[in-house]
């Protein structure tokens, strides 16, 4: 696979991505999403955390997931309400589960096994009443 592939997701791979995020929140209860695009540059963690705020996420049980392939950057965000489900360490382990299949140019399987991981740290839960269900993925491109 060539690195341009890995920007952008094809339709079947955007299919299993927003599979992988349903499975995600149907089983944990948390609110799910992946960005896949580029960040601004000199600060990604801060243009992922704005992004997190700007779009409510804050205020919800929710994790962003924020791909970045051409600036090789990877951030997850964990909000407040799912900070004692989701530790740093496994935020850290979905990273690494996401790099290693980057690395081998498979951009869907690594964001997969990322939510994967994540949803199996934070385990059974249910939604909470009256949450306004986001973009499973967005994609700048």
């Amino acid at each position: 696979m060539a690195a341009g592939d890995l920007e952008r997701l094809g339709k079947r791979e955007h299919k299993a991505v927003e599979a992988a995020v349903a499975r995600a929140e149907a089983t944990t209860g948390l609110e799910f999403c992946v960005f896949l695009g580029s960040v601004d540059g000199d600060r990604p963690r801060d243009h992922a955390e704005s992004m997190f705020v700007e779009a409510g996420m804050q205020e919800r049980p929710a994790i962003l997931l924020v791909v970045a392939p051409r600036q090789r950057r990877v951030e997850v965000v964990v909000g407040a309400r799912a900070r004692g489900r989701i530790s740093d360490a496994d935020a850290t382990a979905a990273v690494t589960a996401m790099t290693a299949s980057f690395e081998r140019g498979q951009l869907a399987p690594g964001v997969i096994a990322g939510l994967d991981h994540l949803a199996a740290s934070a385990g059974p839960g249910t939604r909470e009443a009256g949450e306004v269900d986001l973009p499973n993925v967005i994609d700048d491109g």
